[in-house]
C-alpha cells in the first residue's frame, strides 16, 4: 500500500505541478479555483507520505488562491517542483 501511495505522488505531482503552471498563467477567476484544487490535492498526496516540505508549499498556493493573490505564486511552484525532485530521488 505503502508503495502505491509513493508511486501516486512521484506520478501525480508533476501532473498537477504543469496544472498549477498553466492556471497560474490564466490568471482569471476559474484559474485561482483551479490554482486551488490542484494545490488542495497535492497537499494531500504530500501529508498521506510525510512530504511535509512539499505538503507545506501546497498548503501555502492553496491560501494564497484561496485569497485571490497569486503574488508570489511562481517561486512557490518552482519550490514545489524542486521537492519533489528531491523526493523523486530519495523514493525511486
Amino acid at each position: 500500500m505503502r508503495r502505491q501511495l509513493i508511486d501516486a505522488l512521484l506520478e501525480e505531482t508533476p501532473k498537477h505541478l504543469a496544472g498549477l503552471a498553466g492556471a497560474l498563467a490564466g490568471g482569471d477567476a476559474a484559474a485561482i479555483a483551479a490554482i486551488a484544487a490542484r494545490a488542495h490535492t497535492l497537499k494531500g498526496l504530500s501529508v498521506n507520505l510525510g512530504a511535509t516540505a512539499l505538503a507545506g508549499l501546497s498548503a501555502e498556493v492553496e491560501v494564497l488562491a484561496g485569497l485571490g493573490q497569486l503574488a508570489g505564486t511562481g517561486e512557490l511552484l518552482e519550490r514545489m517542483r524542486n521537492q519533489h525532485e528531491l523526493l523523486r530521488q530519495a523514493l525511486a
